[in-house]
């Protein structure tokens, strides 16, 4: 049991180590001072907390391809 909820864990945070990637990619790669990415990363992202669902409020600011594992994978050096 113990081995499976530390794989549990840790596919948790490869996947938020993605979407966060993702993030980066999408608002701050270009400018990671732009006060325009940090608004809708506030507005999108911090605002809703916890009221709506996660996917909901990832698709809102990456679209339907959320999870895109390419930006992670190039974060990493694997592509």
């Amino acid at each position: 049991l113990a081995n499976s909820e530390y794989a549990g864990s840790y596919y948790t945070y490869v996947v938020a180590e993605a979407v966060s990637a993702n993030i980066w990619k999408s608002l701050f790669e270009e400018d990671p001072l732009s006060r325009e990415a940090g608004r809708i990363y506030q507005k999108s992202v911090l605002a809703p907390g916890n009221g709506e669902d996660p996917s909901e409020v990832l698709k809102s600011v990456l679209g339907s391809n959320y999870l895109d594992q390419n930006a992670w994978m190039r974060e990493m050096g694997i592509s």
